[in-house]
């Protein structure tokens, strides 16, 4: 199922923070936004998630505008984990992934037992099948991140929109959830789009970029084509080597002013 938005805006009050978004995630595609603070990124993962609609333009999902579409019928396509995921109520982790079952508890006639298979399936997936009786507000970045991936999972959707899921964690724990990511792509062949301030993370897994700047699609293409020099002075008013990493992917090593003032 490929998700497109032609010339999508998006304005808070006076403040227009998404100006003429054109883009696709094809299907089974591993893609991430990337850009500074402010350019858009959560904004335009909130719009291709449904939760919040555009001031003008088109979303759709296999020509069906998200805006027509059933809550629980979206729901069941595309899983969002948002940036903020932190629960107020000491659900267990179980009650939290289960919760990801919404859209099938009425009228398709799947028992209790069936949603507890689905559930100890993405759990066990996720690896977070051990912690399914523990308190999801006693649990580390790492662990709560997993569980609400497990709960995105539960939905059963072809596409996963994830919000900075490495933000807040070290980094073991973001490389476990990028490494986790990546394999769910690969096994379960979902497309899948992050939003990432780590570029070397975005260029280590994902196939294609989104580079935006001040709400402007700035560009898009694969690591090579997205990250380079001009592009990092450009959008994020930096200076950068680009060396070679792993698989020939583009890898930014920062230079901080006072060496490039030296140089």
């Amino acid at each position: 199922m490929t998700l497109r938005l032609e010339d999508v805006t998006y304005s808070y009050g006076s403040r227009q923070a998404l100006r003429g978004i054109a883009l696709r995630l094809e299907s089974g595609e591993f893609a991430a936004l990337i850009g500074p603070n402010g350019s858009g990124k959560s904004t335009l993962l909130r719009i291709c998630a449904g939760v919040l609609a555009p001031r003008s333009g088109k979303v759709e999902l296999e020509g069906t505008g998200l805006a027509s579409m059933p809550r629980k019928s979206l729901a069941s396509r595309i899983a969002f984990v948002p940036q903020s995921t932190a629960l107020v109520f000491p659900y267990t982790c179980w009650e939290v992934v289960m919760m990801g079952r919404y859209p099938y508890f009425r009228g398709l006639g799947l028992q209790e037992r069936e949603h507890a298979e689905i559930v100890e399936r993405c759990m066990a997936e996720t690896g977070v099948l051990e912690l399914r009786n523990r308190r999801v507000t006693e649990l580390s970045g790492g662990e709560a991140q997993r569980v609400h991936i497990a709960r995105a999972l539960a939905q059963e959707a072809d596409h996963l929109l994830l919000d900075e899921p490495t933000s807040h964690l070290d980094v073991r724990f973001g490389l476990e959830v990028m490494e986790l990511l990546f394999r769910l792509h690969r096994e379960r062949g979902l497309s899948i789009l992050v939003s990432l301030h780590d570029l070397n993370l975005a260029s280590l897994y994902c196939g294609r970029l989104f580079v935006l700047r001040g709400g402007l699609l700035y560009g898009q293409g694969t690591p090579e084509q997205a990250i380079t020099r001009a592009a990092l002075a450009d959008v994020f008013g930096v200076e950068a080597r680009i060396l070679e990493g792993p698989e020939r992917r583009p890898r930014v090593e920062l230079w901080p002013r006072r060496f490039v003032d030296a140089s």
